[in-house]
């Protein structure tokens, strides 16, 4: 219903009858201010009072509607179709702006969840190496709301009393942690600062250092650790792992270890008394084998996976680790049979085949 329309029918109807809006407004016992109020189309009669209008100007309720006189079908259909119109486009209106509501949350809500979890999770190996130690398996880990260090497993021939963790910042030595090596183990909220303060991070990745102290012993061994990222958060898709293949019927072959030390002084790169490093690529697959006293390591680099055997000859011990993910396993190798000792193993595969790798690489 177009009010301003009709107002003004009411208004050159009220003239044509020559009354005033106070003579129309007794006529139809309402308020002379409804009358000036439905003329400049700021409101309109009910039903009743539509009737008595048309009655006192002699036309019927649909001309009123329609503010004209005649035929008034036509214009009647435009105003339903109208307001039809109107109608339908405002409901539109409305699931649009619900819709574009939906869809702005959801991008706010992803943005929110992006901007604080993209790359909020830092995995860092711990190793450190010198003549007389071998540290491995040490982890470093850095998310939004905790910190964790371990340093790992310390292989030494003297009996170490203590370790003191620190790092370097401004030429100045901050202790971090002092005592057992075995219980050298931190998690720590972040804001805490007991251990590690947040904003010297970057610093303490890049010096962080270990004094070894050793039963009856003056001398005290210093390391610095290397720190190496081994996992971020920073993919929006993940990738599926590569299936690794194996023939359950192959063994590696045994040779024995006084046979892998001949082979390793005759055909290894010599590169001081006790140290020895050999490296050969085969189909896009890299290997490098490193020997140091009684220790063999042997690593094979494929498509990115790095994995790498830490083989003790003196007591026939063989750790596994593999970067991305981060895996550690122990197991024992006697009489040319692999035996998980830890708790649970899930790579006893992948080491058979480093293992019958390694044999064949000794072997050739």
């Amino acid at each position: 219903m177009d009010q301003k329309k009709m107002g003004e029918f009411i208004k050159e109807l009220r003239k044509e009858k020559g009354i005033t809006q106070e003579e129309l407004s007794r006529l139809l016992n309402v308020g002379r201010e409804a009358i000036s109020k439905w003329e400049r189309g700021l409101n309109f009669p009910d039903l009743i009072t539509l009737k008595e209008i048309a009655n006192t100007f002699n036309i019927t309720i649909d001309e009123l509607i329609a503010g004209q006189k005649g035929d008034v079908q036509s214009s009647l259909e435009n105003l339903y179709s109208d307001r039809y119109v109107l109608t339908k486009n405002t409901k539109r209106l409305k699931l649009y702006l619900i819709l574009s509501i939906v869809i702005l949350s959801i991008i706010a809500f992803l943005g929110y969840y992006f901007i604080n979890l993209y790359k909020s999770i830092h995995i860092y190996t711990v190793k450190g190496y010198s003549e007389n130690i071998d540290i491995q398996n040490g982890l470093f880990v850095k998310t939004n709301e905790k910190t964790y260090f371990n340093l790992g497993t310390i292989n030494s021939d003297k009996e170490i009393k203590e370790v003191k963790l620190y790092y370097i910042m401004d030429q100045e030595e901050i202790i971090i942690l002092k005592g057992d090596p075995k219980n050298m183990f931190i998690s720590e909220e972040n804001g805490y600062n007991e251990y590690f303060k947040q904003e010297n991070l970057k610093d303490i990745i890049e010096n962080l250092n270990l004094v070894i102290y050793f039963e009856n012993e003056k001398e005290n061994e210093k390391i610095k650790l290397e720190l190496k990222e081994d996992y971020v958060n920073k993919n929006l898709f993940f990738k599926k792992a590569k299936s690794i293949t194996y023939n359950e019927s192959t063994t590696p072959k045994e040779i024995k270890n006084d046979e892998i030390i001949s082979i390793i002084k005759r055909d290894f790169k010599k590169i001081s008394d006790n140290e020895y490093t050999y490296e050969f690529k085969k189909d896009k697959i890299k290997y490098t084998s490193r020997f140091s006293p009684n220790v063999l390591i042997f690593t094979k680099e494929k498509d990115g996976i790095i994995g790498e055997l830490y083989y003790d000859l003196d007591i026939s011990l063989i750790n596994y680790q593999q970067e991305q993910p981060n895996i550690s396993e122990n197991y024992s190798y006697v009489n040319n049979k692999l035996s998980c000792i830890d708790e649970k193993c899930f790579n006893e595969k992948k080491v058979l085949v480093l293992l019958n790798d390694m044999q064949e690489i000794l072997n050739k």
